[in-house]
């Protein structure tokens, strides 16, 4: 499965929340946290506690500033960390993302961009 995926959106480090339930989990069950350590149009990376099956769909709610953003998220791969050992580095794609969806998704990450290099030149100057 993962060789045949291919990047095709901008990905930036960005640390935002994503709420999350299994999706055959009960409707009331209880949504969960991560943080993405980077996030693109196309999936987002994060590392926790839990290791996924791969495959597996998570029902999602993205922190994107003020706005949370509904999107349904599939495993990619989810490994010991190199980086920290003690968490599972998670790698995921969005699901069937509707089209306007990405798009606040996309505005979300360059914004997040505008403000970064927005400090870098500040910090120059």
């Amino acid at each position: 499965m993962k060789d045949n995926i291919k990047r095709e959106f901008f990905r930036m480090p960005i640390e935002t929340d994503i709420y999350y339930r299994h999706l055959d989990t009960e409707k009331d069950g209880k949504y969960l946290k991560m943080t993405t350590a980077d996030l693109s149009a196309g999936g987002f990376r994060c590392y926790t506690e839990t290791q996924f099956e791969e495959g597996a769909l998570l029902n999602c709610m993205l922190i994107a500033g003020y706005e949370a953003l509904p999107a349904t998220a599939q495993i990619l791969s989810s490994a010991p960390g190199a980086e920290k050992p003690l968490l599972y580095d998670t790698r995921a794609i969005f699901y069937k993302l509707n089209d306007e969806i990405r798009d606040r998704v996309v505005k979300y990450i360059f914004s997040k961009q505008r403000q970064t290099h927005s400090k870098f030149y500040r910090r120059k100057n």
